[in-house]
């Protein structure tokens, strides 16, 4: 017996073109988020996204864990809050000053791709709450990366000193925000 069969015997009310427009509106489920132990791991900055979220954005960096042991090539993520300037105390500029190896100059334009590539000591934490501050359950929780500091930077490394990853210094694909969606919806 289907999913739609056995619905249908418990409620009578509903027909079978109901049943397909509530599946056809329903979505599938992503890969859950990776969970690693809270610690100093190696990882490679392997690409980035940026995120619509609650009226601004947020960036998204992709680490890639290369330290040997039973976590090296998983993938966590770290986030960043995007604004149009940055100051000393953001965790954003404190990453690309990490990243440049040097504090950013005045008016300097910030971008992630100057952190994709490169390899970090990075620390992970273990996020047990939501964003409002509600528990997940434990099946749930996963973990963020951050960068403490640069390790290597592949963009000079050579094929023969093994680097462990290769460099994919890419912005991964997103859906474009609602602001962007209206405004081409009106430029055609």
């Amino acid at each position: 017996m289907n999913h739609i069969a056995s619905i249908l015997e418990c409620d009578d009310s509903f027909t079978e073109e109901d049943l397909k427009e509530i599946h056809d509106h329903s979505g599938t489920a992503n890969a859950p988020r990776v969970r690693i132990p809270d610690a100093n791991y190696e990882a490679q900055a392997t690409g980035y996204k940026i995120v619509p979220y609650r009226g601004a954005n947020k960036i998204y960096i992709q680490l890639r864990v290369t330290s040997t042991g039973e976590h090296i090539g998983k993938e966590i993520w770290t986030v960043y809050q995007e604004y149009k300037k940055y100051g000393p105390r953001s965790y954003f500029y404190k990453a690309c000053a990490i990243a440049l190896e040097r504090v950013p100059f005045r008016g300097e334009r910030l971008k992630p791709n100057s952190i994709c590539g490169k390899i970090y000591l990075i620390n992970t934490r273990t996020v047990k709450e939501d964003e409002d501050g509600f528990p997940h359950p434990e099946h749930c929780w996963y973990s963020l990366g951050k960068i403490i500091k640069l390790v290597q930077d592949t963009h000079n490394v050579s094929p023969l000193t093994g680097n462990p990853l290769p460099h994919t210094n890419y912005r991964l694909p997103t859906m474009p925000s609602l602001k962007q969606q209206i405004k081409r919806g009106f430029q055609k």
